[in-house]
């Protein structure tokens, strides 16, 4: 066998937009993020081109929506023709983003190196510039939105294990991942049955390797992170395979912008200067540890302290944001702040506040009880039931705790004077 290289990406999402970022944002830093998802991509088309690549794998959700705006369609196609100007093939699948029945442009320029798969399996093959075959590419697109078949058993290895590497190329749901919608859901025995070397899988937007022996099945995530819940690195994989036919993975970040957070202690913070200090270090902190990116980032304050009064205002955590977020637009990388959230609390002693015969003591004897947390859950639940359609998820247990923590803390700072009767409490 010879030795090849290609890379593998999928859920690039072109033209979506960031979750969450606010509306008092800089233009500078609004273009940048209007444009993070296509630099994303155009980063992966430079890199299979410097890597002298023999072919790219995109494995669906090239776009956010069944129908495209233009802009993306002609961007995702200028990059697939830069592709095959350098000889390079590109072998596409469709995802439930966008499925083969959404409404995409027509009489785009065409090229023998860009390979679309269709509604059912199909085998497309690989050459290397002497003509010579280096890989067999499986893939199916999804037809249509919301595919709950298990598209991995179409799959099936048809010529000799031993004649040439073989990639299944599919956008599924493996293993039930319940971060994600369950469309094509598959578990890791039907890959195996297929008797491919490779996987290419597209669907979860976190990098992860989730078979390291063969065949070496991957998820590389989305190239660009789009909200909170996309932290760290995003990028694609480049593969080389050996002449045993044995892949090597290297994941390569491609993200413009990344989302990060960072949390700031209060208990050493004795004036609302100091926690301004500490804000601007938090935001100096972020930038260092972008890996020369941009970054979206939360900040969130914890700990005990007098100056949790002032920031438990929430006008004044607000006004804190936007002052760092003025200074932001001129700076590269920027750091561009969504929120100040807060878990913090004055410096009382809670165990002595609870054994206390009065009011407060009763009051935290109530938070604390195991019947209170199976009470708000029970309060709650109606709410659920009733926004069922949005699939709002069930808190934990340790989301509960820690509202109820937050719920006692604010109780007790609007009862300070009460508080306060004990000097001992502190």
């Amino acid at each position: 066998m010879k030795p090849f290289k290609f890379v593998h990406t999928a859920d690039l999402h072109l033209g979506s937009p960031f979750i969450g970022i606010g509306q008092k944002i800089n233009e500078d830093i609004s273009k940048t993020l209007r444009n993070a998802t296509f630099d994303a991509f155009e980063k992966i088309v430079n890199i299979t081109i410097e890597e002298k690549a023999n072919f790219l794998l995109i494995a669906g959700d090239i776009y956010d929506s069944d129908k495209p705006n233009l802009k993306a369609q002609l961007f995702f196609h200028e990059q697939l023709l830069r592709l095959a100007n350098a000889d390079i093939d590109s072998f596409i699948v469709h995802g439930n983003h966008d499925p083969l029945d959404s409404k995409f442009i027509n009489g785009l320029e065409q090229s023998d190196h860009i390979h679309e798969f269709g509604r059912e399996v199909e085998l497309q093959q690989s050459s290397d510039q002497n003509g010579d075959p280096i890989a067999n590419i499986y893939g199916i697109s999804h037809p249509t939105k919301g595919v709950r078949e298990n598209l991995a058993k179409k799959f099936n290895r048809s010529d000799n294990p031993g004649e040439c590497f073989a990639i299944g190329l599919l956008h599924c749901n493996l293993g039930t991942n319940t971060g994600h919608d369950n469309y094509a859901p598959c578990n890791i025995g039907d890959l195996k049955n297929a008797n491919m070397d490779y996987w290419a899988l597209g669907h979860i937007h976190k990098s992860e390797i989730l078979n390291s022996q063969s065949p070496l099945v991957i998820y590389p995530g989305t190239p660009q992170a789009l909200h909170s819940k996309e932290q760290g690195s995003h990028g694609c994989y480049v593969v080389n395979v050996d002449l045993e036919g044995r892949p090597s993975p290297s994941f390569v970040a491609t993200d413009v912008v990344r989302w990060e957070k960072i949390s700031v202690s209060i208990d050493q913070l004795g004036s609302e200067g100091e926690v301004i200090s500490a804000l601007e270090t938090a935001c100096e902190d972020l930038r260092a540890n972008g890996d020369d990116r941009n970054v979206i980032g939360e900040i969130t304050l914890e700990g005990r302290g007098y100056v949790h009064k002032f920031v438990a205002d929430f006008n004044k955590r607000s006004e804190l944001k936007d002052s760092l977020n003025e200074t932001e637009g001129s700076k590269s990388p920027f750091v561009w702040i969504t929120s100040i959230d807060i878990q913090t609390g004055l410096p009382w002693d809670i165990d002595t506040l609870r054994s206390r015969e009065d009011f407060v003591g009763d009051l935290l004897s109530i938070v604390d009880s195991p019947n209170t947390l199976a009470s708000l859950r029970s309060e709650i639940q109606p709410v659920l039931d009733k926004w069922g359609k949005y699939d709002i998820k069930q808190p934990t247990d340790d989301e509960l705790k820690k509202w109820l923590t937050q719920a006692r803390d604010l109780l007790l700072t609007y009862l300070e004077d009460n508080v306060e009767e004990n000097t001992d409490a502190y």
